[in-house]
């Protein structure tokens, strides 16, 4: 699983590029399931696979002593150069999220404004890697891969003045994941979630939190209570080191959420249930559904808020789809300080009380256009919402004409061919923004939006080699979530035996 970052100096914090509909969340094995950011063992080259095995069989013992969780088996520790990590997660990388895909996708995130229209994701994060790699748990090989030796950080040794070990908190946190994936099948949670990045984002929020506090229950030996708070809110923050530190907002916090926001959300549980950890086993069977219900944990554990799932009808082959996601209340957030919607508390406020929504991306003729359906839990919600965005609207079409206002509708003219229209109607809120022969098809959209609560989370189901795509017969895998060449959802393979 991924381990991430504060502090200055990168050899001693990770960062990688992910979402609830971030960059990496679109590259799910590799970053929410694969590539963690350690530092690399004090122990010299010579003799280091032989110390990090004692250190993860030391460690384990102390996964256990503090979770609770049992090993079912041996962690494999493997040490490699810098070079081979870095190879295998290109090849990876690769293999997940071609060029094609990631283009997609950087077109839909700076359409929206949450990244510069000339920021090349796929490049960025290959750089970053090359900075940056040091090491990975990779649950599909059960093997912890560890990069060989290292100089102990500054901030390592700050922490180090304050009694904590960071080798220590991480190799407890990366077991932790190892004991997660025994105990849970991480590989079965739908972190390949196609379409519900905001899902992704949750869940991430659960395994990651998890482990997060796990490492730093062990490593703060004394002050556990009064330091963790602050770690997590340091991570809120999301200052990154190094490059990291020059990405957009977007990229940072939704790197940071997994570890602050989730980091909470488990201790929240916690106390409410007297340490009982119990509680947190039980919650991978009851998965949290909604980055609402990390960033307000009663509303997972106390006073349960599904979230929506919003379908949007189809408009025709002259509209061709390049991106249909979740923004959720956590990027909502995001969105809204980008495109300066109101203060951090007005932004914040309008944000909360979403109840779901889904956004598609089309591309016609080089220009792209989308259309926003969001469902808000009262009609006080969704007009707030509507009044932050309609600032969000002005400020990102400052050359527009006076918008027309009509009840609660908005209609902002850039040109004769391009513009935006916010529409509320009760709960819930319309944005049409590019095309104006996309505006016109709004009442289409009203009229098709389909809604539905939900209520569980599905894993996927596991059979080795028995997953394929009717469409692209070639690609084979042992979950049945989707082809990396369309995205379509794969289907079981005749006379394939099930293992699940």
């Amino acid at each position: 699983m991924c381990h991430s970052r504060v502090g200055k100096a990168t050899n001693w914090v990770g960062f990688r590029i992910t979402s609830s509909r971030n960059f990496g969340v679109k590259m799910k094995r590799i970053l929410c399931l694969a590539l963690t950011f350690l530092v690399a063992a004090s122990a010299s080259p010579e003799g280091e696979q032989d110390d990090l095995v004692a250190q993860a069989k030391k460690f384990k013992l102390e996964v256990t002593k503090v979770r609770g969780l049992g090993f079912h088996r041996d962690v494999d520790v493997g040490v490699y150069s810098k070079e081979q990590l870095l190879q295998f997660i290109k090849q990876m990388f690769e293999k997940e999220l071609p060029r094609p895909k990631a283009k997609r996708y950087e077109k839909s995130y700076a359409h929206f404004r949450l990244i510069p229209e000339n920021l090349d994701l796929y490049n960025a994060f290959i750089d970053l890697l090359s900075d940056s790699i040091a090491g990975f748990y990779d649950q599909e090989s059960k093997q912890l891969r560890l990069i060989q030796g290292g100089e102990e950080s500054e901030d390592n040794q700050a922490l180090k003045a304050l009694g904590i070990d960071w080798d220590q908190v991480v190799m407890v946190h990366e077991l932790t994941h190892a004991a997660q994936d025994q105990n849970f099948d991480l590989r079965t949670l739908p972190l390949e979630e196609e379409t519900n990045d905001d899902l992704v984002g949750a869940i991430k929020a659960l395994v990651e939190g998890e482990a997060w506090i796990v490492g730093w229950k062990f490593g703060i030996r004394t002050g556990f209570e009064m330091m963790i708070r602050q770690f997590n809110e340091m991570y809120k923050t999301a200052q990154l080191p190094g490059k990291a530190g020059q990405l957009p907002r977007y990229l940072r916090e939704t790197q940071t959420f997994p570890y602050g926001y989730g980091g909470d959300f488990v201790l929240d549980v916690l106390e409410s249930n007297e340490w009982d950890w119990e509680q947190i086993s039980k919650m991978y069977e009851d998965l949290p559904s909604s980055t609402e219900q990390i960033l307000h944990p009663k509303k997972y554990f106390q006073d349960r808020d599904h979230p929506t799932i919003v379908t949007m009808p189809a408009l025709g082959k002259d509209w061709t789809p390049i991106d249909n996601n979740v923004h959720g209340e956590f990027t909502i957030r995001i969105l809204l300080a980008e495109l300066k919607g109101g203060s951090k508390k007005d932004r914040e406020k309008a944000a909360a009380g979403w109840d779901g929504d889904r956004y598609h991306v089309f591309e016609k003729g080089g220009a792209l256009s989308s259309a926003w359906h969001s469902t808000w839990d009262s009609d006080k919600d969704a007009e707030e919402f509507f009044k932050s965005y309609l600032k969000c609207l002005k400020n990102k079409y400052k050359g527009a004409k006076e918008p027309v206002v009509e009840d609660a509708k908005v209609v902002l003219s850039v040109s004769q061919t391009r513009g935006a229209t916010l529409e509320r109607r009760g709960s819930d809120v319309l944005v049409v923004d590019g095309d104006v022969e996309l505006q016109r098809l709004s009442e289409k959209i009203w009229t098709g939006v389909k809604k539905e609560e939900l209520t569980t989370v599905q894993r996927f189901l596991y059979r080795k080699g028995g997953w394929t795509c009717p469409k692209h017969p070639t690609i084979e895998k042992d979950l049945n979530s989707y082809c990396t060449e369309c995205g379509t959802r794969l289907v079981a393979k005749e006379g394939t035996k099930r293992d699940y």
